[in-house]
């Protein structure tokens, strides 16, 4: 049901006060409610310095997967260099 229409069913002489304890109402709620522009601001700046954080985050990763790329192929060439060694010690091994 409408305010409009709930306004009616009360007697004349209270039709006018209500529309205006109404309509204050309403004006009060949307004062409390509304988003200032200063808020919407700092949220705006927010967003964009976690944007910017976010890209040096990703930056900042992408370089150490590079970096952990590189670090795991010289891991396999020590295993490579230890296993060379080791068959070469076990072949002195034999010798002696």
């Amino acid at each position: 049901m409408s305010l409009v229409a709930i306004v009616r069913r009360f007697p004349q002489d209270l039709q006018i006060p209500l529309l205006e304890f109404a309509e204050a109402i309403t004006e009060e709620l949307r004062a409390q409610l509304a988003v200032r522009r200063e808020d919407f601001e700092d949220l705006r700046a927010t967003v964009r310095e976690l944007i910017e954080a976010h890209k040096r985050a990703e930056e900042r990763l992408s370089r150490a997967e590079e970096r952990l790329s590189r670090l795991e192929a010289i891991v396999a060439e020590l295993a490579e260099a230890q296993k060379r060694t080791e068959e070469t010690l076990a072949k002195l091994i034999v010798r002696v």
